[in-house]
Parts: C-alpha cells; sequence; structure tokens
C-alpha cells in the first residue's frame, strides 16, 4: 500500500501530459486485476481520440494504438469519452458488433465477457479533454470512488488540469513573444526605410563630392554637373523646408535663379 501511495505521489512530478498519462496506466494496472487499461484525449485540431493503451498480454504502455475519429458515436471509446458522467458496460461481447478494426481486435484479445467502464476527465477550463477506461471482468461500477484507485483517480485529474494551463500559458507566451518579434522587425524595417529615404539629406553632399573626386568615373561633363547640382538643390530643399529665401541664402544664388534650377529638375511646378 505504500509503494502504490509513493507511485500514485510520484505522478505530480510528470512534466507532460504524455508522461503523465503513461506512469498513470503503468502504476494502475500493474497493481490491478484488470484485463486492461485505456486513456483517451481528444484532439480538436483533427477531430481525433488518441490513446494509450496496456493490457495484460504487452504489459507495457501502447500510445496511438487505439487512436479513432471523434466524430464515430458508435465507438465505445467515443461514448465513454463524452459522457460527462462515468459510463459502465458490464460486458462489450469481445467486440463482435464493433466496426473499428483496432478496438475490435484489442478487445476479441481479452479474457470473454470483459466490459469497460469509463471515467471522463476535465481540462483546467472544465471542457471534457478524455476518459479513464479500466477494461477486465467483474468490474465495480464505484471503484474509482473508493480506496487508492480513488487517490489515483483524483491526482491524475488534478495533475492533468494544472497541465494543460501551464500547456495554455505557454502557448499564451509564445504568441506574445512571435507578436514581439513581429513588431520588432517592423520596427527594423521602417527604420531601415527612414534611413533610406533620409541618407540623400545628410549624404548627397558627401557622396557627389566623392564621385567628382575620381575623374574616371565621369564620362559626360554637363551630365555629371547636372546630376551632382540636382542632389544639391533636393538636399537644400529637404533641410531648409524648402524655404526658398533661406535656400537662396544658403547657395548664394539669386531667387529667381534658385527658382529657374527648381524648375528645371522637376522640383518646382
Amino acid at each position: 500500500m505504500k509503494e502504490r501511495l509513493k507511485n500514485a505521489l510520484s505522478l505530480i512530478e510528470c512534466q507532460t501530459v504524455g508522461s503523465l498519462i503513461s506512469q498513470f496506466l503503468l502504476h494502475s494496472f500493474h497493481c490491478s486485476t484488470l484485463s486492461a487499461m485505456v486513456i483517451t484525449l481528444l484532439s480538436p485540431r483533427d477531430n481525433q481520440l488518441i490513446s494509450w493503451s496496456v493490457d495484460y498480454t504487452r504489459r507495457q504502455v501502447t500510445p496511438g494504438l487505439l487512436d479513432t475519429d471523434a466524430s464515430d458515436i458508435r465507438h465505445p471509446l467515443v461514448q465513454v469519452t463524452f459522457n460527462p458522467v462515468p459510463t459502465f458496460w458490464r460486458n462489450l461481447s469481445q467486440g463482435s458488433y464493433l466496426d473499428n478494426g483496432s478496438f475490435k481486435q484489442f478487445i476479441s484479445e481479452l479474457p470473454p465477457g470483459s466490459g469497460v467502464h469509463g471515467y471522463p476527465f476535465t481540462d483546467h477550463d472544465d471542457k471534457i479533454s478524455g476518459a479513464i477506461c479500466r477494461l477486465g471482468t467483474d468490474l465495480k461500477n464505484n471503484e474509482h470512488e473508493t480506496g487508492i484507485t480513488a487517490i489515483y483517480y483524483q491526482i491524475f485529474c488534478r495533475h492533468f488540469r494544472h497541465l494543460t494551463k501551464l500547456n495554455q500559458l505557454q502557448e499564451q507566451h509564445n504568441q506574445l513573444r512571435y507578436l514581439a518579434q513581429l513588431a520588432q522587425e517592423k520596427e527594423r524595417r521602417l527604420e531601415m526605410m527612414i534611413t533610406q529615404a533620409a541618407a540623400p539629406v545628410y549624404e548627397v553632399a558627401e557622396k557627389s563630392a566623392a564621385g567628382l573626386s575620381d575623374p574616371a568615373d565621369v564620362y559626360d561633363l554637363q551630365h555629371s554637373l547636372d546630376q551632382y547640382e540636382s542632389e544639391v538643390l533636393s538636399y537644400r530643399q529637404l533641410t531648409d523646408d524648402n524655404d526658398i529665401a533661406r535656400m537662396a541664402e544658403n547657395l548664394n544664388v539669386s531667387k529667381r535663379s534658385l527658382i529657374y534650377k527648381l524648375k528645371k529638375y522637376g522640383y518646382m511646378s
């Protein structure tokens, strides 16, 4: 009894839902007279019941063996999972009436007269998430309410709710981090665009001077002079807020000459 209680308490140390289910099945099944145990878990994204199972022939947890479509209402595991109260079938008739091949085969390998007791459990939002299914002969409808079995069930259900809450918080954290990364990337691109847009204002004279300092790059003197003059006007137009008087003063030209040049290069209509 002490060892079983220790095993039950060890469930609290499980860090994932998968490890919690596997540990629960191993500890619960190996200390019982059951023929098999199955835990189902609803996967809303693909409308599937995913499963973990253990039986007296394998003695180890097998994930995925009894996965099934969650909308198959004739399937016993589906009925057990979506029934809000514990469900009890005294005899599954060796699965003779079942259409599902994997579960039918699973039931047929159990001792004759095996039934199923299903106990649904919920997540942290009280939404049905899955079911604990005990399979065997001479099942008791209220066994989950007494003794060490009740302790196992209570610890499992409470820790499952705790883990689903942690998973939700982790997903929210990941979403917020992703949104923050998007915002940072957007800000980075915006800064890059601003830098590129502002580059001519602060660098045009420097770049132009650098270009003129290398005669080897000049093949059309008039074009190069016009380009340099246009860049200087663009620079002054931005830095002087398009103030004609200030531009003329800074460039040491008359307003009339400045206006002519601005119209020449398309900076004024």
